[in-house]
């Protein structure tokens, strides 16, 4: 998957590629309360 990003993020316009950057980690930030509640 990392060979696919770099093309990704050129072929694309800074809003997609802004989405595409910020919404997997905040998903997986979601995902870690979700499943790790005690540490937060």
């Amino acid at each position: 998957m990392a060979y696919v990003d770099p093309d990704t993020y050129q072929g694309s316009p800074m809003p997609v590629v802004t989405y595409l950057s910020t919404a997997s980690k905040v998903a997986g930030f979601v995902l870690a309360i979700d499943f790790f509640p005690d540490f937060f």
